[in-house]
């Protein structure tokens, strides 16, 4: 009935994703009710599960699986960037605070740790391609104290002036500071130097 609803509400290009998470006793969904959605035509249904996950983790160092969505999507809603607001969803990804390459590295921790850190939404923040493609090359971090945005030191000024101008939101709303996500972050910023 959701999906119905979705569908008929949407603008007529948008198209409509379903993350169908399983998890535990969850089941995908009957094939008479993925017969309906699919007859619509405008909604696709991707079905995850831990296997999904887990190939995605070994064959990549970034992950952006449907459950990492997912987890981001329940922690901040809508796809909007932290740092400029930017609010166009082909333009908005998720990107890992502690990066998959390095959790992937950590040797003090199991293969199931490892897989739930890089899934967490407490891992990650929305952030447009521009802020996304700065934070991945540690132009910017941010500051585990209060969530401010930091620039890195070799940066000129009128370089900084630059990023000033497109990174309207400097802080982080508080709510973001989880102990998780600072943890995270705490572990980015040890493997930069920050």
């Amino acid at each position: 009935m959701i999906c119905y609803a979705l569908a008929l509400l949407k603008k007529r290009e948008e198209k409509i994703t379903l993350y169908e998470v399983l998890e535990k006793d969850l089941k995908e969904l009957p094939e008479s009710s993925l017969k309906v959605i699919y007859s619509m035509g405008t909604i696709k249904v991707v079905p995850t599960d831990m296997r999904l996950e887990i190939k995605a983790y070994n064959e990549n160092d970034s992950l952006r699986s449907p459950r990492y969505i997912y987890n981001l999507g329940n922690k901040f809603g809508k796809k909007r960037c932290a740092l400029c607001g930017c609010e166009i969803p082909e333009l908005v990804q998720g990107a890992h605070i502690w990066p998959v390459a390095n959790i992937k590295r950590e040797v003090r921790m199991s293969f199931e740790d490892k897989l739930k850190c890089a899934t967490d939404g407490e891992n990650g923040l929305w952030l447009c391609e521009n802020h996304h493609k700065l934070f991945d090359t540690n132009i910017i971090t941010l500051d585990t104290h209060n969530g401010s945005v930091l620039y890195r030191n070799d940066i000129d000024r009128k370089n900084i002036d630059f990023l000033h101008k497109i990174t309207p939101l400097e802080i982080l709303p508080s709510e973001v500071m989880t102990d998780k996500f600072v943890e995270y972050l705490w572990h980015r910023n040890q493997a930069i130097g920050f």
